[in-house]
């Protein structure tokens, strides 16, 4: 199932903010991607998951926002921290503002330098967030390849982005977007990456049956290497119209089960609505308002497997809930964001 948007439009964007660091150290993080569950349904005001070294500790975040309606966030991010003293990590965030009309795709094309060739770039999360009023999805793609092809050492971050609000509590002239988003990159030098991977999962559902978005998708990706981790290269969320979500996953961890090989089950997908969320939901008297929508669409998750023989790999997750007031509290605010240390890295920045 494929959904072709006939309206293509490369909009303003501007880098607003690079952090970069070059970590000599016996660890650092593998981002798994996210699992974001509100009680009910609502608007994108802010969505984020990302891992980072910060002061020589690491770092993973959490952002969650609705729209005008309170509401309590569940979430549980996968990561892995690597422990090896034989390689150079590197990471870098890359700040955009998506300025666009409503209905249209924003498209970033941004292309960082490398100090060489043989560092291998990957994802390491990201973190968007409305500036104005939230929207409601279509279109979400963060990816990131290396240039082979370009005269120097380089590799691309690109953003397709596609939202609009045309509901109720939307104001009847705003036609705008106005998101910002970081991306989070890591590279590692002289990784073996020799085999890519990928897993999608249609889903489809009216205002009778919900799609699970907790279901895992019946394929699981493997390597026969015991040692192979995979590294998160792309993401994307194409669905059939705009709508609202209370449920959001794109993620992988571990298949225990396996010890012959490495094996890892993708969660990936997107629910509009969940059954009793009006009931169930904590704030009531919002939620009265949540609406059923039929839709369709496609999650994709991508990227390759990382050889690194002398590593050791530690699973970890970053699991949580908090509520969020809503209201005319900002989604950019830092009561949207939720932060956690998962101790200390050896070593230091040159």
């Amino acid at each position: 199932m494929k959904f072709v948007l006939k309206l293509f439009v490369l909009f303003f964007f501007k880098p607003l903010f690079a952090q970069e660091s070059t970590i000599k150290h016996s660890c650092f993080p593998v981002w798994h991607g996210f699992q974001h569950e509100w009680t009910y349904n609502h608007r994108l005001n802010r969505i984020g998951s990302a891992t980072y070294i910060q002061n020589d500790s690491i770092y993973h975040l959490h952002g969650a926002a609705s729209g005008i309606g309170a509401d309590s966030i569940a979430f549980n991010d996968p990561f892995v921290i690597v422990k090896t003293d034989k390689k150079q990590y590197r990471e870098i965030r890359q700040d955009y503002q998506l300025y666009g009309k409503e209905g249209k795709h924003i498209v970033v094309k941004d292309t960082v330098l490398l100090e060489d060739r043989n560092q291998l770039p990957f994802l390491n999360g990201f973190d968007l967030w409305s500036e104005t009023d939230a929207d409601k999805i279509r279109y979400l793609e963060i990816a990131v390849k290396s240039l082979d092809d370009f005269q120097q050492a380089a590799f691309e971050i690109s953003v397709q982005f596609n939202a609009s609000c045309k509901s109720l509590e939307c104001k009847p002239f705003q036609k705008l977007v106005a998101y910002k988003l970081s991306v989070f990159i890591g590279m590692i030098s002289d990784a073996s990456s020799q085999d890519s991977w990928a897993v999608s999962q249609d889903f489809q559902w009216n205002k009778r049956a919900s799609f699970d978005a907790s279901k895992p998708p019946v394929n699981k990706i493997e390597h026969e290497n015991v040692k192979a981790l995979p590294i998160i290269q792309s993401f994307v969320l194409d669905l059939s119209k705009n709508q609202w979500f209370c449920n959001w996953n794109c993620s992988i961890a571990p298949f225990e089960e396996d010890s012959a090989a490495t094996t890892y089950v993708p969660k990936l997908g997107f629910a509009q609505w969940k059954p009793g969320m009006k009931k169930n939901a904590v704030s009531r008297k919002h939620a009265r308002f949540a609406q059923r929508r039929k839709g369709s669409g496609r999650a994709v998750l991508s990227g390759q497997w990382l050889l690194l023989e002398s590593a050791d790999y530690e699973s970890s997750n970053h699991a949580a809930t908090f509520f969020w007031p809503a209201g005319k509290v900002p989604a950019g605010r830092e009561a949207a964001v939720r932060y956690k240390r998962f101790g200390w890295v050896k070593g230091g920045g040159d």
